[in-house]
């Protein structure tokens, strides 16, 4: 039988396809089956994945808007530690200025006024790190404090002795000393700058004045400009939270002193 009567011949005995169709789309199906629970098994971890940084990302968040408990408190000289508000507080009378100085000229004229206050900020709270205060943006130095709205000192008590020893070498930020007839401590005011930072657990132990210029009418009669306070307090979770506070000045700003927190 050549090719040609062999293929004829395959033409005329019949084939049933129907089975063989059966089969296929059986396995179609399974295959199908198979794909799917593979794409079941892909989704679930998928999906609870999401859920759980979802849920993840609203307690964060809800962390974020709570605004922790911060309170600020002042103190001077003699007075108690009062609580600072949006209420002015007035400094106790008592609480007299660290120093008052200024410069006469021949004609009697006054200048270089200025009024060291011995003025004392705390802060209180839980996670708090550090405090910055800062009373003016730019840098002041012991070169340009003249002409400075306000800047901060460092008050230094020691014996009489002490400080006369060290008068040869007192440092770059030395501004001036001083010591009352028959008293046995003297004190020497430092150039800190425009602004300190302080340790939460460190606050006690500071002793930091903050410089005002006056302008002086007559002697012993000088006037100060309100003076605006920034406190930076820096969390453990590195979060900071900024208080604005405003120094008022009375008449006799030589007394007369009042704080509040305006933000």
């Amino acid at each position: 039988m050549n090719l040609d009567d062999y293929r004829e011949a395959m033409k005329e005995i019949p084939v049933d396809t129907t089975e063989l169709e059966a089969k296929l789309y059986e396995r179609i199906k399974t295959r199908d089956k198979i794909n799917n629970k593979n794409k079941v098994k892909r989704t679930v971890p998928a999906l609870a994945m999401a859920f759980v940084l979802l849920i993840s990302f609203f307690i964060w968040n809800s962390n974020l808007f709570v605004i922790p408990d911060i309170t600020m408190k002042v103190y001077a000289a003699e007075q108690e530690i009062v609580s600072l508000s949006k209420e002015f507080v007035t400094i106790n009378s008592l609480a007299q200025p660290f120093y008052g100085g200024y410069t006469v000229d021949p004609d009697g004229s006054f200048s270089d006024a200025n009024i060291t206050y011995n003025i004392h900020l705390l802060c209180e709270g839980e996670g708090i790190d550090t405090i910055t205060y800062s009373c003016s943006e730019e840098k002041i130095t012991r070169n340009n404090r003249s002409g400075a709205k306000a800047y901060y000192v460092e008050n230094v008590t020691l014996p009489v002795e002490e400080y006369n020893n060290s008068a040869k070498d007192r440092g770059d930020d030395f501004i001036c000393g001083f010591y009352g007839e028959g008293e046995a401590t003297a004190t020497i005011i430092r150039m800190i700058g425009s602004s300190y930072t302080v340790a939460y657990n460190n606050q006690e132990n500071i002793n930091y004045g903050l410089v005002v210029a006056a302008t002086v009418e007559k002697e012993r009669e000088f006037h100060c400009e309100d003076l605006l306070l920034t406190a930076k307090i820096n969390m453990t979770d590195g979060s900071v939270i900024t208080k604005k506070l405003l120094v008022a000045f009375g008449e006799d700003a030589f007394h007369e002193v009042q704080i509040k927190i305006i933000k």
